[in-house]
Formats: structure tokens, sequence, C-alpha cells
């Protein structure tokens, strides 16, 4: 699980300099009963900052802000 999160977090480092919102893979149907804004293509973005969210197992939460200089 460790590795997973500092994969994600070079891609989103990634995307944020490329300034390119990556899509989300196999998203078929959202559930919900308002509407979301989901990516299916890559779409160029100004992308200035990037949230990261992580919640494991046993209660290990974390969240950290990337900001692109």
């Amino acid at each position: 699980m460790g590795a997973s999160g500092l994969l994600e977090s070079i891609i989103s480092m990634e995307s944020a300099l490329s300034n390119i919102l990556i899509p989300s893979k196999n998203f078929e149907e959202t559930g919900t009963s308002q509407p979301l804004n989901i990516i299916k293509e890559n779409q160029p973005a100004e992308i200035k900052y990037i949230l990261k969210t992580a919640s494991g197992f046993g209660g290990c939460n974390a969240a950290i802000v990337l900001e692109k200089c």
C-alpha cells in the first residue's frame, strides 16, 4: 500500500508539471443522486495544487497538499 501511495504522488506531480488532468480508468457509473465531474480523457488544465489523501488500515490516515512552483 505504501508503494501505491508514492506512485500516486509521483504521477500527480508529473500531471501538474504537464498541466494535464488524467482520466479515471474503468469508470462507468457514479452511483450518486447528484452529477459529478468525472474526467474521461486527458484534459489540459492549469494545476497549481494537488491534494492527496490516504486512508490506511488500522486508522492510519493522512493528507498532503503539494504546490507547483
